[in-house]
């Protein structure tokens, strides 16, 4: 009897999903990195509205909002203020602006372009305290 030779393949060593670990880390990275971004970026903004204020008063305005909120995450970054005033108390033509709410928002990647939204009740005040409000 002649010796037979059993013809057995080795199965393919089994591939490790690099390509895919690789792939979802990248995309991890991009998306930690984009969030630190915008979080850097909102802050950022905060600062730039509260210097803003500073420099007004610096002026002699009074420039104050009750509080200061952050969101929009992650398309836009928005800052609501709530109930701002801006005046001019002192002078030869004293006057005030209030509302209850400003909403600023931009894009976070163009700060060139930001919108304003204003609405509900403003008080406008002309003049000293005799005067007319509008």
């Amino acid at each position: 009897m002649e010796p037979t030779t059993a013809h057995f393949k080795a199965p393919p060593p089994k591939r490790k999903p690099t390509a895919a670990i690789l792939a979802a880390f990248c995309i991890a990275a991009i998306v930690g990195v984009y969030g630190g971004y915008w979080a850097f970026a909102a802050t950022r903004a905060g600062d730039v509205i509260r210097s803003w204020a500073e420099a007004r008063q610096a002026e002699g305005l009074e420039t104050t909002f009750a509080a200061m909120t952050t969101g929009g995450f992650p398309a836009w970054i928005r800052i609501d203020l709530a109930s701002v005033v801006v005046a001019r108390a002192v002078g030869p033509r004293p006057w005030s602006w209030a509302t209850e709410k400003l909403s600023l928002r931009s894009r976070p990647w163009d700060f060139e372009h930001v919108l304003f939204d204003a609405s509900g009740i403003h008080r406008l005040s002309l003049g000293d305290a005799s005067s007319p409000r509008v």
